[in-house]
């Protein structure tokens, strides 16, 4: 696994009690998505997250922890867990409140 920065500590928790593996209906893994140069991943992110039925998650892997991008989905009101993962991979998951 790779170090975790300081400043990434209040994003990794335990894993929470909505979180079910089950429940994963997309993944995204950040590595390879193309995106249009002026468009951000995180917009990719919002479009997927809002056609989540409810008890459906989405997952992204990144190489780093997508801060920004959580604290925009947090902003709009969904679940957020980041987990650490093999190889310096984040498991990033999204769920309706």
């Amino acid at each position: 696994m790779h170090q975790r920065r300081d400043a990434d500590a209040p994003y990794f928790a335990a894993e929470p009690d909505w979180f079910s593996s089950c429940s994963i209906a997309h993944s995204m893994d950040q590595r390879v998505i193309s995106t249009d140069d002026d468009e951000m991943a995180i917009n990719e992110v919002v479009r997927r997250a809002k056609k989540l039925e409810p008890g459906e998650m989405l997952e992204l892997v990144t190489t780093f922890l997508p801060a920004p991008g959580i604290d925009v989905m947090r902003a709009k009101g969904y679940r957020v867990w980041p987990k650490e993962a093999e190889a310096g991979l984040v498991h990033t998951y999204f769920a309706r409140s």
